[in-house]
């Protein structure tokens, strides 16, 4: 099992999140949201754009409580270009839940770190709660967004 040994390890792994709902989830989501023609698929994509932003902010609070040392940072994940153009509304939205459980899956290896972590050093103990609840909603939320993909997925129909 992994544990989380620094709090500049911590904040990195929370900065790759961040990016991922940033840079993974909330691009692609644009494009996705540029891309299908159907209505009530704009209406889900614009849900998790909003969700995206929410997540950002949550995660952003999550960094500012993190014991690090002045002047950290951690290297970006490589910039990715979506480009949605000639794919079926069902690619779109499988592209889209891809990301999704990325976010999922970092934020639930990060809490199951976190679990078999010594926090001492990383957050201060009246934080470790709202670190546990955010991860928590944050896993929940994530989950949820791919269930709602998948239940449109459903509705697509190939055209060609």
């Amino acid at each position: 099992m992994v544990e989380i040994r620094t709090g500049e390890e911590l904040a990195n792994f929370l900065r790759k999140a961040l990016e991922i709902e940033a840079a993974f989830e909330s691009v692609s989501q644009w494009e996705g949201y540029i891309n299908v023609k159907k209505d009530e698929f704009r209406d889900v994509i614009f849900e998790l754009i909003s969700e995206s932003e929410k997540h950002r902010t949550l995660v952003e609070s999550m960094i500012s409580k993190v014991k690090i040392s002045p002047g950290s940072a951690a290297l970006p994940l490589q910039p990715h270009a979506f480009n949605f153009k000639n794919k079926t509304e069902f690619e779109i939205m499988m592209d889209l839940s891809r990301y999704e459980k990325l976010a999922y899956d970092t934020y639930l290896n990060i809490k199951e770190a976190l679990k078999h972590s010594s926090l001492d050093n990383i957050i201060s103990a009246e934080d470790v709660p709202f670190f546990f609840s955010t991860l928590e909603l944050l896993i929940r939320e994530e989950s949820e967004h791919s269930a709602h993909i998948a239940s449109y997925v459903g509705n697509v129909e190939r055209i060609r």
